[in-house]
């Protein structure tokens, strides 16, 4: 058999091989590799007896938990290899015939946090991830068990959302809403207020049973009920109802309260800019619900004119049913944005919608796009380029500059990238309208950055396959 490459063998092939020769394979492997020895360790224990395999995993995790030496950022992936592991065979082989030990192991699992993250560089978020999956599983684990007391369990389940440091369980009410069902969610509620009401007159910020812990919970089980009514009250009690608006506004929509909605909205103080555009946008939407078409209208252009807003312009004409209307809106929101304060949603909205007027602008305030950098720039070089090639190449020549000019090394295979692109599109533009050709920005950055030496090997290199 000649040499071939590990991803061209089967499986096939390696079976083979025969079971006392692979056996001895694996053995010697996991001398080195020590996820795969406890994996073989575990499916061992698994033989002899579910309590056995479940005692092995308890005694993992507690091992686990007692350990203080510091995880680096190197060690990560073989802890990670650990985890899944102990995961895996908790739901795989405990969880389908013994839902109770499962859950009782998942628990402990899960509570892993109180001391992992004290320790373990996960910069990545996998050990944050595999422990938010697990409570998923703890929820099912119980959804099996035949006999759960649902009053009990919605205390625990309460107890584990309030002590989460690291939001590993800030989930929890909606991944035990089918094992605490209708009854266990109104037990969970009911606890919370009974918490609440026994709370001394001087507020604890514990974040196991401090009153805003609490509220948080009132919240988030009313979000996964649908309870818009004490949604609305966790955030009046804590003062917050003004300046949650929106939210609350948006859950009486969906559950068909649209004049409740619209006078929440139109009720919030002195919004700032930001808020009113978010309010603005929403009450537009709700006056619409509502079947007060043209306030709805009104709404959405004042907000338009302000924001220059896309979306709320493309709602905006979408409702016009004159087709002459519909273009003498495009006229007017065109002229808006060429004389609009801010350049960057200006132009977005140009490029959006008039590319040829977006070009148009790029030529006439390139110094303030080149000050103020909107989003999306490589994007919109795009859009531009078959409309108007030079305001494309001045976008990509910015990208460039962005780049070179502060000697960023690790980019500066975009740079190329924008520089091969800008080359390309230079070829359809037959006016320069006095900004220098392809040739002299080439000749003006060589003689600006000629030491970049990286830069300009990469550049070359591309150009030479081209």
């Amino acid at each position: 058999m000649t040499d071939r490459e590990f991803s061209e063998i089967t499986v096939e092939e390696v079976a083979a091989l025969g079971a006392m020769r692979l056996a001895k394979l694996v053995l010697d492997h996991a001398w080195h590799n020590p996820a795969l020895a406890k994996a073989i360790e575990r499916t061992m224990a698994a033989r002899s007896a579910p309590d056995v395999l479940a005692e092995r995993l308890r005694s993992e995790i507690e091992d686990i938990q007692d350990d203080d030496v510091s995880i680096d950022y190197h060690s990560v992936p073989a802890f990670v290899d650990e985890l899944e592991g102990l995961h895996s065979s908790i739901v795989n082989a405990i969880l389908p015939d013994h839902p109770r030990v499962a859950a009782e192991l998942l628990e402990a699992f899960i509570r892993l946090d109180e001391t992992v993250f004290e320790r373990c560089d996960d910069d990545n978020g996998q050990v944050h991830s595999l422990l938010v999956a697990a409570v998923d599983d703890f929820g099912q684990a119980w959804t099996l068990v035949p006999d759960r007391d649902v009053g009990t369990l919605a205390e625990q389940v309460l107890d584990l959302y309030l002590d989460d440091p690291f939001s590993v369980r800030s989930h929890i009410f909606q991944s035990f809403q089918a094992a605490l069902g209708d009854a266990g969610m109104a037990a969970a509620e009911a606890a919370i207020r009974r918490r609440l009401q026994a709370l001394p007159q001087t507020d604890s910020r514990d974040p196991a049973g401090g009153r805003p812990w609490l509220l948080n919970a009132m919240r988030r089980l009313a979000e996964v009920t649908g309870d818009v009514d004490t949604f609305i009250e966790s955030h009046t009690l804590d003062g917050s109802e003004t300046r949650n608006a929106r939210k609350i506004a948006k859950r009486l929509i969906d559950v068909g309260r649209h004049q409740e909605a619209l006078d929440r909205l139109e009720a919030v103080p002195d919004p700032d800019d930001d808020e009113k555009n978010g309010i603005d946008a929403l009450r537009a939407d709700t006056l619409e619900l509502l079947g007060r078409t043209d306030d709805a209208q009104q709404v959405r252009w004042a907000l338009f004119t302000r924001t220059l807003d896309t979306e709320q312009f493309k709602k905006y004409v979408a409702r016009v049913s004159d087709d002459a209307d519909a273009e003498q809106a495009r006229i007017r929101s065109t002229a808006l944005a060429r004389d609009f304060p801010r350049v960057g949603p200006a132009f977005s909205f140009l490029t959006a919608t008039n590319p040829a007027a977006a070009g148009e602008l790029v030529l006439a305030r390139i110094a303030e796009i080149r000050r103020n950098r909107p989003t999306n720039l490589e994007r919109a070089a795009q859009t531009l380029a078959p409309v108007a090639p030079l305001a494309a190449v001045l976008i990509l020549r910015i990208l460039v500059d962005d780049i070179v000019d502060p000697g960023r090394s690790d980019w500066y295979d975009a740079a190329v990238r924008h520089f091969v692109a800008a080359d390309k599109v230079a070829a359809g533009v037959t006016d320069w309208q006095g900004h220098a050709d392809q040739a002299g920005y080439r000749a003006r950055l060589k003689a600006t950055h000629g030491r970049k030496y990286k830069f300009w090997k990469l550049l070359a290199a591309v150009e030479q396959d081209r």
